[in-house]
C-alpha cells in the first residue's frame, strides 16, 4: 500500500500529498476496508506530471522490433520529390504539418461531420465534454485557411535545416523474459510536463504517452512481425509503398503495401466528385502501422486515456483508473 501510495505521489509534479484524512479502525464497513486495500482514491496534486513514466520517440525508434523513419534529410536522399514520398516525412517535423493544408484526416472528419452537435450528440452518445457546436466551423476554417499554403519543392529544402542528430545511444534494449519483449535499460531523463487541468491533462497526456502506447503493442501483438513509424499518406498517391521501400526488407511486405496503397487510390477517386470543388484531399496520418511475416499490413491507431479526474477538492485534481473502454467512440 506505501508503494503504491509513492507511485501516485510521482504521478504530480509538486510535492505534496493527499489532504489529511482520520484514521480508522478498521470496522466502519466496506468503504474504511476498500481504503485500506487501495481501491478508492486519496491522492490529489494541482499540477498533473504527464510525463510520468512516459518514454520518448527517440528511444522507441531505437526498438528492434520497431521499424523507424529516418530524418528528413536522410530519407530524402536519391529520392524523386512527389507525394508519395513526402510520406517519409515524421510527424514531428514541419513538413508532417504542412502536408495537413487542405486535406481532410480523421482528427477532423468528426467534426466536419457535425457529430459534436445537434441531435448527433444524443444519438451517438458524444460525452459531455466533447460537445461544441463550434467544431465544425473550426475543422472548415483549418482545412481552408490560406495561411498555410506552401510550396510543394519547400518541403525537400533542407538547406537552412541544421544537420540531423542521430538517433544512435539513446537508449539501450536488452531481451526480456520471452524473444519478443525487451526492456529498456538506458533512457534520457524525462521531463515532468506539467499541466494544472483536466482538460489539457487529458490532451497532454495523450501526446506524451503516444511512445509507450505503441510500445505496448509491441509487446503484445507477438505475431506481428514488427511495427512500423507512419508519416502523412496521401490518398492520391503510392504512400504506403514508399513508406514500404523504407522498412524491413521483405517483398511481401511492398506487394502488401501496394495493394492497399491502389485500394486507396481507388477511395480518392470515388471521392474526388466531392472533394474536386471544394479544393480539398483526402489522407491518413496514423500512429504505426502493424506489419506481419505475410505481407499483411494493418493500421495501430493509439488512444491513451489519461487517468487524471477532477477532485472532490476545489482546484485540485486526483488519479483514478478507470479501466479499459469496452467500444470505440464514433468520433
Amino acid at each position: 500500500q506505501e508503494q503504491r501510495r509513492l507511485q501516485l505521489i510521482k504521478m504530480f509534479a509538486e510535492e505534496n500529498s493527499s489532504h489529511k484524512r482520520k484514521k480508522r479502525n478498521g470496522t466502519d464497513g466496506k468503504k474504511a476496508k476498500a481504503k485500506r486495500i487501495g481501491l478508492i482514491q486519496t491522492e490529489t496534486g494541482t499540477i498533473a506530471n504527464v510525463g510520468w513514466r512516459a518514454i520518448s520517440m527517440k528511444s522507441l525508434r531505437a526498438h528492434p522490433r520497431f521499424a523507424a523513419l529516418r530524418s528528413a534529410r536522410e530519407a530524402m536522399t536519391d529520392r524523386d520529390k512527389n507525394l508519395a514520398n513526402a510520406a517519409l516525412f515524421r510527424q514531428d517535423t514541419w513538413q508532417w504539418d504542412a502536408l495537413h493544408a487542405q486535406r481532410i484526416t480523421g482528427s477532423r472528419a468528426a467534426a466536419l461531420l457535425g457529430f459534436f452537435s445537434g441531435l448527433a450528440v444524443s444519438e451517438l452518445g458524444i460525452p459531455i465534454s466533447l460537445r461544441d457546436g463550434n467544431k465544425r466551423n473550426k475543422a472548415l476554417a483549418f482545412i481552408h485557411n490560406n495561411d498555410d499554403q506552401f510550396e510543394f519543392d519547400a518541403l525537400f529544402d533542407f538547406s537552412a535545416e541544421e544537420s540531423a542528430q542521430s538517433d544512435d545511444d539513446v537508449c539501450e534494449w536488452i531481451a526480456g523474459e520471452s524473444l519478443s519483449q525487451y526492456i529498456l535499460r538506458k533512457e534520457q531523463p524525462q521531463i515532468s510536463l506539467g499541466t494544472k487541468d483536466v482538460v489539457s491533462t487529458r490532451l497532454k497526456w495523450g501526446t506524451v504517452q503516444e511512445a509507450v502506447g505503441i510500445l505496448a503493442a509491441i509487446n503484445h501483438l507477438k505475431n506481428a512481425a514488427f511495427i512500423a513509424e507512419s508519416g502523412m499518406c496521401a490518398a492520391e498517391a503510392p504512400s504506403l509503398t514508399a513508406l514500404a521501400s523504407e522498412w524491413k526488407d521483405t517483398s511481401k511486405t511492398v506487394d502488401a503495401a501496394h495493394a492497399c496503397s491502389q485500394l486507396l487510390e481507388k477511395a480518392a477517386a470515388a471521392s474526388s466528385s466531392l472533394m474536386k470543388p471544394l479544393n480539398l484531399s483526402l489522407g491518413a496520418s496514423p500512429d504505426a502501422f502493424v506489419v506481419y511475416p505475410d505481407g499483411t499490413v494493418e493500421v495501430l491507431e493509439i488512444k491513451s486515456v489519461s487517468p487524471y479526474v477532477k477532485s472532490k477538492h476545489p482546484g485540485r485534481m486526483a488519479v483514478k483508473d478507470r479501466g479499459p473502454h469496452l467500444n470505440i467512440g464514433p468520433w
